[in-house]
């Protein structure tokens, strides 16, 4: 049987490694850019100084001539009494990305740290080399807007321990970032996970791909043996259940690749998902999988138009990581963090952000199903998250009207967060649903997540809402200098954010004389760049 992997293998590139230095030394002559050489005989090694795009670069390729270290040098410093505070964003970026690594040196001269980046490629392709020298400067960016944030918030916290109190904080700004998406980018890539190893393939399927039918058929191929299975179990079977076995410490793979073939019933007759399940490594705590899914589209016919959901192909990736822990384990755990939050409460220490959620909560179903829910979504597992979160979301709503202001500013948290899950999971429909429950209530953490789902679900209610929110605040200020930074940077986001969906509703002009105002602004001169080439392309489409 042939897989979505076989399918992808199918249409990759075949290329041909060459010299990595005559690679490298043809990119620079292709990019004009400017460079030095220097060749050290005692270990064969040459180094490159070279200007890209206005910053200024070091490539070190050794005599094996197997790859090039790429470094970018000084991207940012600090006095060096905020050594903590750098140490902790560095070991962020460095455990949340893979192709960037984060370093910095102190220096006595000056008494400041200095951050650096950098990165590795065996190969020189050029546009693969392009993009990941762009990724220089969109981390360069993000880095120091991330150390604004988080020296702010460590002022305001006065803790010691600024790693431990602000990691959730910083993680949850990073993936609300990566939500304000370009036409440029637009992936749909997924990462959740669950509060146990059991995917229920119908609930599975319909978080993320939306689908409402179910499974009738399923055809499972693992091992190099074709099961089949019938409803009604083929609704409820376990996605993981042919590659992960065992419970507690005792969880382990029993395979690589698990791939089904599902057949959905009613309302959609014939419809197939192709599902495929990868293992993708361990450590002493952890599982790690994949699972990909794929709607396969239906053949045109005189019902369906073009553009009908029916007809476009709809896939998503999610990626599942297996606790090898029981849920005595996991409850032990909930009670440890309840029990430290209400002693802290006691003697007046703060808590941190989990404690603070859970601590109000007399319910203990409830207030476990908020603590790993709310855990499971900063980690960017998503999918799983929800599964604990709505348990709390339907155990609270009829209690709304008998609830103190403090379960009702959980409650409102709980809404924020189970829509940011779904416009994480790309159900921008869902997402609405509960993010209109915090429109009001002046938080600008929970309105950005709002205008997130409402742009990227081509809501055209947006244009009014912004528009609003824009108005009370000239309505507040008389000046822009007296308004504050952080609405200064809300505001630009709505800009963003705004002009980006008038393309989608294709008032290009229009789009373009927002963006074109926006390239002034070193918060938003980047993205309105992107966005203008963007119509650009579409206006050169339609022409032809």
């Amino acid at each position: 049987m042939i897989t979505l992997n076989d399918i992808i293998d199918r249409w990759k590139p075949k290329r041909k490694r060459s010299s990595v230095k005559a690679d490298f030394k043809a990119f620079l002559r292709q990019a004009n850019c400017k460079n030095h050489e220097v060749y050290d005989k005692d270990d064969k090694s040459t180094r490159y100084y070279f200007d890209y795009q206005g910053g200024h670069f070091v490539a070190d390729i050794k005599g094996n001539d197997r790859g090039v270290d790429i470094i970018y040098p000084g991207i940012a410093d600090m006095p060096i009494d905020e050594l903590s505070l750098v140490r902790t964003l560095c070991n962020h970026y460095n455990s949340s990305n893979t192709l960037i690594k984060f370093t910095y040196t102190t220096s006595e001269e000056d008494n400041r740290v200095h951050v650096h980046m950098s990165f590795y490629a065996n190969t020189v392709w050029p546009d693969e080399f392009v993009d990941n020298l762009a990724a220089f400067f969109y981390f360069q960016r993000q880095f120091t807007d991330e150390y604004k944030a988080l020296k702010q918030t460590a002022g305001e916290h006065q803790s010691d321990d600024v790693e431990c109190d602000h990691q959730r904080l910083v993680r949850e700004r990073y993936i609300q970032f990566r939500q304000e998406m370009t036409h440029n980018n637009d992936s749909t890539t997924l990462e959740p996970d669950n509060n146990t190893r059991h995917l229920v393939l119908d609930e599975l399927l319909r978080h993320i791909l939306g689908v409402n039918a179910a499974p009738m058929r399923v055809e499972v191929t693992h091992a190099g043996k074709v099961e089949t299975i019938e409803a009604p179990f083929a609704a409820k079977l376990d996605v993981l259940g042919h590659l992960i076995e065992g419970e507690g410490e005792q969880t382990h793979f029993v395979g690589t690749q698990v791939t089904m073939m599902v057949q959905l019933g009613d309302p959609q007759p014939q419809r197939l998902v192709a599902v495929v399940v990868n293992g993708e490594g361990e450590d002493q705590a952890t599982l790690y999988a994949r699972v990909t899914a794929m709607m396969v589209p239906e053949p045109p016919s005189r019902t369906r138009s073009v553009g009908s959901e029916p007809l476009v192909p709809q896939s998503a990736t999610i990626a599942v990581a297996v606790a090898k822990s029981t849920d005595e384990q996991r409850r032990a755990e909930y009670d440890y963090m309840l029990k430290d939050a209400q002693i802290k409460q006691r003697d007046g220490e703060s808590l941190d952000e989990l404690q603070q959620l859970i601590v109000d909560v007399a319910n203990a179903n409830i207030g476990y199903n908020l603590y790993w829910g709310r855990k499971l979504m900063l980690d960017r597992h998503f999918y799983q998250a929800l599964l604990h979160l709505e348990n709390a979301f339907n155990a609270m709503r009829t209690y709304y009207l008998d609830m103190g202001q403090g379960m009702r500013d959980t409650f409102i948290e709980l809404c924020y967060c189970i829509g940011f899950c779904y416009t994480e999971l790309r159900l921008f429909r869902d997402a609405y649903y509960y993010l209109d429950y915090v429109r009001d209530d002046g938080n600008i953490r929970h309105t950005s997540e709002l205008i997130n789902a409402m742009a990227n679900g081509k809501d055209f209610r947006l244009f009014a809402l912004t528009d609003d929110i824009a108005q009370a605040i000239r309505n507040r200020y008389e000046r822009d200098e007296d308004i504050p930074d952080n609405l200064h940077s809300f505001i630009n986001f709505m800009r963003r954010r705004r002009a980006y969906a008038l393309i989608d509703h294709h008032q290009l002009d229009e789009a373009e004389k927002a963006f074109t105002s926006m390239l002034d602004d070193p918060d938003n001169s980047d993205y309105a760049l992107n966005e203008l080439a963007y119509i650009k392309r579409l206006r050169q489409a339609n022409e032809e």
